[in-house]
């Protein structure tokens, strides 16, 4: 006789393909914390004020987007000459 994990039916009520998306779906809601804020950094002059790392209103150093990130964060450098 055939399992049914050899066959792909039930097992213990819930099917294979329902596991797997149920399995995926809580990983994904595990790992999505792990993905902080970009900071963004371009070294040319912007006029807005405060500087909040957004790509509207980068950060115009390096040094000042890292200060800035927090645990999980990311730096994006921008194309430029940074003379830090």
């Amino acid at each position: 006789m055939e399992s049914p994990r050899a066959t792909g039916r039930r097992v213990y009520g819930i099917t294979r393909p329902r596991v797997t998306v149920a399995f995926l779906i809580g990983l994904l809601a595990a790992v999505a914390p792990a993905f902080g804020a970009i900071q963004h950094v371009d070294d040319d002059p912007n006029p807005c004020t405060p500087k909040t790392g957004t790509l509207a209103c980068p950060y115009q150093t390096i040094q000042a987007a890292i200060d800035a990130a927090a645990v999980g964060d990311s730096v994006l450098v921008l194309p430029g000459t940074y003379m830090q």
